[in-house]
């Protein structure tokens, strides 16, 4: 499962003291519904070594970030009208730095990519959020 291509992306002048990124794909109309929806929590990846600053336009784990661990591939585009038609969601492509090299994290699924999430986001030295609109259909 693999809903789009993942976005080049590139980054600089990380806070002292970073070690290690991750990255999360986020379904923000999902996740901030009530109840939230755990399937916004679309995909993540960390263990990202401080020497990758950029990711090529449809980078995966395994061609690109030797030694990080995800969920769902790194990387699950938007599927806003995966069950319903019409729907416009916000997605945030989430950076975390972190003070780290390596971090365990269990968990799979769109659970696992939460819990992850939260336990990084909770170690992170900054954050960065790019955000956007999708309205894409799956065929």
């Amino acid at each position: 499962m693999n809903w789009g291509q993942a976005p080049s992306l590139k980054w600089e002048n990380p806070p002292e003291g970073t070690m290690s990124y991750a990255f999360f794909m986020i379904d923000e109309t999902l996740t901030t519904k009530q109840p939230p929806d755990v399937n916004g929590n679309h995909s993540g990846v960390w263990n990202i070594p401080t020497s990758i600053t950029e990711l090529p336009l449809g980078w995966t784990i395994a061609a690109n970030l030797s030694g990080a661990t995800g969920i769902n591939g790194g990387y699950l585009g938007p599927c806003p009208n995966l069950i319903s038609q019409g729907n416009t969601d916000k997605y945030n492509l989430i950076l975390l730095a972190l003070p780290e090299a390596s971090y365990t994290v269990s968990g799979n699924g769109t659970s696992g990519v939460r819990d992850a999430y939260a336990m990084l986001k909770a170690e992170a030295l900054a954050e960065a959020i790019l955000s956007g609109t999708s309205a894409a259909v799956i065929k």
